[in-house]
């Protein structure tokens, strides 16, 4: 499946790039709101002041004991797999600067 992005304006959702060829007219579609919508347009955040009561809005995310557990393990193993392909990729890079 695939999805599409675009800005709300006016009532209606305009499409930040030409939807996919095999979308056929009269397709079901689902729409959903990304992120915070305080940061959609342009002007609402259009001077420092602003950005800063928008930054100061987020709440701290706190992890508790076993969501601290998995992000640990999540990067303990990502890093092996970085140290066991380092020399791979090493390789790739000065093949390309010859």
């Amino acid at each position: 499946m695939s999805s599409v992005r675009g800005k709300l304006r006016n009532g209606k959702v305009e499409f930040d790039n030409p939807l996919p060829a095999d979308w056929s007219e009269g397709a079901e579609v689902e729409t959903r709101l990304t992120g915070d919508d305080r940061v959609a347009s342009n002007d609402v955040l259009d001077t420092d002041e602003k950005w800063a009561e928008f930054f100061e809005s987020i709440k701290e995310y706190q992890m508790n004991d076993e969501e601290y557990a998995e992000f640990q393990r999540i990067l303990e193993e990502r890093k092996q797999w970085q140290l066991a392909n380092w020399e791979k990729y090493q390789q790739k890079i000065r093949g390309l600067f010859p």
